[in-house]
């Protein structure tokens, strides 16, 4: 997907979003694996300088940052976005997915994301944020049987 509107990223209250650091690791890891097991976050994500998170009552209930930035071509992909199960649907998803949207608009010219075809809940807030579907795309795995 990739973001089209941004008028829809510009009227997001991401007051309660926080930039995460090397300080934050462990509570992410936790996080994500009480919400998003398997996914592919890797700590040198938080040297980007635009992974955010949503605390609430000092609990780390959503993240979400870049995982592609290149200045150079002037595009970044957004990655590992995720809510706790029992805090989804109160905009901490939406704030962290806005954030980096918002801290990149004066550098970069395209903004995309992946996200599963069969995963509609994240698409209907990246629609409603302004993202369209521009390609679909396939990801498998290989193994070697030698």
């Amino acid at each position: 997907m990739g973001l089209q509107d941004r008028s829809q990223i510009k009227s997001v209250n991401t007051e309660h979003t926080c930039l995460l650091t090397e300080q934050d690791r462990e509570e992410i890891q936790t996080l994500y694996q009480e919400s998003y097991p398997g996914n592919s976050f890797d700590p040198r994500m938080l040297l980007t300088g635009k992974f955010y998170g949503y605390r609430k009552n000092g609990y780390l209930l959503s993240v979400g940052g870049i995982h592609v930035f290149s200045p150079a071509y002037r595009v970044a992909a957004l990655g590992n976005i995720t809510t706790h199960p029992e805090y989804r649907n109160q905009g901490m998803g939406r704030a962290v997915t806005a954030k980096p949207c918002l801290s990149l608009l004066e550098n970069v010219d395209i903004i995309g994301l992946n996200v599963k075809q069969d995963n509609l809940p994240a698409i209907n807030l990246y629609n409603s944020l302004g993202f369209t579907i521009s390609a679909e795309y396939g990801e498998f795995s290989l193994k070697n049987l030698l």
